[in-house]
């Protein structure tokens, strides 16, 4: 199963002229190496903040990569999560800003 975004309910604004969405994300039961491609409902996004997500014990890194329009996902020590990991018990929160 890929990565499961649910947008918030009532959790979408305008900040001037950019749109801010907000999202609760699980991680996906079998991770793709080199990030999973998401469609956030926004033309193009310019800022994407992520909290830490956590199964409780233990928590890992989201970060957008802007270029190849993917999340990925890290350890505390920096390295990628091996392809074919499970992160389903891992969840957070996202704030996307576009346009």
């Amino acid at each position: 199963m890929p990565l499961d975004t649910t947008t918030i309910p009532d959790r979408a604004d305008r900040t001037s002229a950019k749109l801010v969405k907000y999202y609760n994300v699980t991680g996906p039961t079998s991770y793709v190496s080199g990030g999973e491609a998401l469609n956030f409902g926004i033309g193009r996004p310019e800022l994407v903040v992520c909290d830490h997500p956590s199964n409780g014990t233990d928590l890992r890194v989201m970060r957008w990569d802007y270029t190849n329009q993917k999340m990925k996902w890290f350890d505390f020590a920096g390295a990628e999560i091996a392809g074919a990991q499970n992160l389903s018990t891992y969840s957070g929160r996202i704030a996307v800003f576009g346009v």
